[in-house]
């Protein structure tokens, strides 16, 4: 557990680094590409773009590399965060081609890429965890990762969009740099929130206990990385019918609340029974006690959702100040839960913390946003879903507490069936979606 925890601390930094080096760049570039026709003006934004990246991610870099040296972590700790290091400096070059695709509305591109990135990382960490290269061996899967999906988003842009890009130090960059700023500051801020629990729980708690918060934490961040990717992908999408089709705007929205919604109450179902099976599953014994933070993760789940959602929705109103301010309340209200909690209660405190400070936020965004979904209506939504969920409860309880793909299905089949026929589903709201996701 050990290894884990420092495994949690090491993405931990990483991941804020590689917040700080992006600095909301990507949404900027994203929303600014859709508005340049002429590809001499697409490839002198896009030099701008990349020049600036990597002037940002060699710095990040530099200063992970230094910080992971005076972490006191240990040899392998430092090194993995080293190759995290190299791995944030060509991830964050490789954004200023991938924006590109977003802005265009390439999403077939853009995921075939991030999965293929994705899937190599993953590949090479199994074989160095079998071959016992540890720390190290994962670090060289994130860097290899990177560096496929750097090469291939390039040779992408350039083939088939025609841009070639050449580095340049032009007065530029540091307007392009203020202009992305408000996006980076939220950026930066949601990274801080999202792992701050996890360090306070390493530094309160130590390495083990940090470890089996981490478990609990992977499995909701990971459907919360679905979750995040599906609501910038509408980033786009919702700055175009801002400016041109605010009725459309509204029912898009309201069907992406519709089924994040959905999505959260059947996770949360299918944990509240299954959380032990589930640890058990995807690590060991070991982190059995990861199954009490898992539940209450899973509860803060159904707000991190939408949240994102939320988010996306004020980025594309340019709601810039809004938006810092939601990201705001929510780490308050978190940190000092946290700091208030965790000495007491270890990762549950933790748990709670982000339970509160998701609550707390997603208040704030839905008065922010309430003439777009208003308490009428998610009030009927919640009394359509409750059923569904209550039944799936019913049946994992009493005849399906067994985890196994069999089961599973079955409690998901029930909960559709029935979110079916109260209408919660809605074939509308469905069109609505895949209709807004097609180019």
């Amino acid at each position: 557990m050990e290894g884990f925890g420092q495994y949690g601390f090491a993405l931990a930094l990483s991941a804020i680094f590689a917040s700080l080096a992006e600095s909301g760049l990507f949404l900027h570039q994203s929303r600014i590409f859709p508005s340049l026709n002429r590809i001499d003006d697409i490839s002198s934004f896009l030099d701008d773009c990349v020049s600036l990246r990597l002037i940002l991610g060699a710095i990040a870099g530099i200063t992970l590399v230094v910080v992971g040296q005076v972490s006191g972590k240990g040899a392998a700790a430092s090194n993995f965060i080293a190759l995290l290091a190299a791995s944030v400096l060509l991830g964050n070059v490789m954004g200023g081609y991938s924006s590109y695709l977003y802005g265009a509305e390439r999403f077939d591109l853009y995921g075939l890429i991030s999965s293929g990135a994705q899937l190599i990382t993953t590949c090479i960490a199994i074989a160095a965890l079998h071959l016992g290269w540890g720390l190290t061996g994962i670090g060289w899967a994130h860097v290899c990762g990177s560096l496929f999906a750097l090469l291939t988003v390039k040779r992408v842009v350039g083939r088939i969009f025609g841009l070639k890009t050449t580095l340049n130090l032009s007065r530029r960059l540091f307007s392009l740099y203020k202009a992305a700023f408000p996006l980076g500051l939220a950026a930066i801020l949601l990274i801080f929130y999202n792992r701050v629990n996890y360090t306070l729980v390493s530094f309160f708690s130590g390495d083990n206990v940090a470890g089996i918060y981490n478990a609990a934490f992977a499995l909701i961040n990971g459907i919360a990385l679905l979750t995040s990717t599906f609501a910038n992908i509408l980033v786009p999408r919702f700055s175009i019918f801002h400016r041109s089709d605010i009725r459309a705007l509204k029912n898009l929205y309201r069907a992406s609340f519709r089924y994040l919604l959905i999505l959260g109450v059947g996770i949360t179902s299918g944990i509240i029974e299954w959380s032990k099976p589930l640890i058990s599953a995807f690590f060991s014994e070991k982190y059995i006690e990861s199954a009490e933070p898992l539940l209450i993760l899973s509860l803060a789940g159904i707000f991190l959702y939408q949240n994102a959602l939320q988010q996306a929705l004020m980025i594309a109103r340019q709601a810039n100040r809004k938006l810092v301010k939601m990201i705001l309340i929510t780490l308050a209200v978190n940190l000092l839960a946290a700091l208030a909690l965790i000495p007491e209660i270890g990762c549950n405190g933790a748990a709670l913390a982000m339970l509160a400070g998701e609550i707390s936020g997603f208040v704030y965004g839905f008065a922010v946003n309430i003439d777009v979904m208003n308490f009428k209506k998610i009030s009927l939504l919640i009394c359509r879903i409750l059923p569904a969920s209550l039944a799936c409860l019913l049946f994992i309880h009493y005849g399906g507490s067994l985890l196994n793909i069999i089961s599973a299905a079955a409690a998901a089949a029930i909960y559709i069936v029935i979110l079916i026929v109260t209408r919660a589903l809605d074939k509308g709201d469905l069109g609505i979606l895949m209709g807004a996701l097609k180019k």
